[in-house]
């Protein structure tokens, strides 16, 4: 039963993704996932007048539970659906948390935990 989920999560590996959105005196930033996101920035792209870009992407087997997590983690500077107001902190340490939020997930489901 492990080895069938083991190769369903290596199927479904997508990205988790940090977009900003930039005009002149500010920045914000849509945490998303995506199994293509340089396909999903064009989707965000139309109809949106702001320059988009894609600063950082995270391969991930819980794509949804990180998505989540980082979502809920920096829900008090949500803005606008997913969109959220960072500082340099939260932005560079975007891949660090990505990993934390992986590895702890990956113990969760390894031992079973609920």
């Amino acid at each position: 039963m492990k080895i069938i989920y083991i190769i369903y999560k290596i199927k479904n590996i997508m990205y988790i993704y940090l977009i900003e959105s930039y005009e002149v005196g500010s920045k914000k930033y849509k945490i998303g996932y995506s199994k293509h996101p340089n396909i999903r920035i064009k989707q965000h792209d139309t109809g949106n007048p702001n320059q988009l870009t894609i600063l950082y992407t995270f391969k991930s087997k819980h794509n949804r539970k990180v998505e989540s997590a980082l979502q809920n983690l920096y829900s008090h500077k949500c803005i606008k659906n997913e969109w959220f107001v960072l500082d340099y902190l939260e932005v560079s340490g975007f891949i660090d948390l990505c990993n934390k939020i992986e590895r702890n997930l990956d113990f969760i489901v390894e031992n079973r935990i609920n």
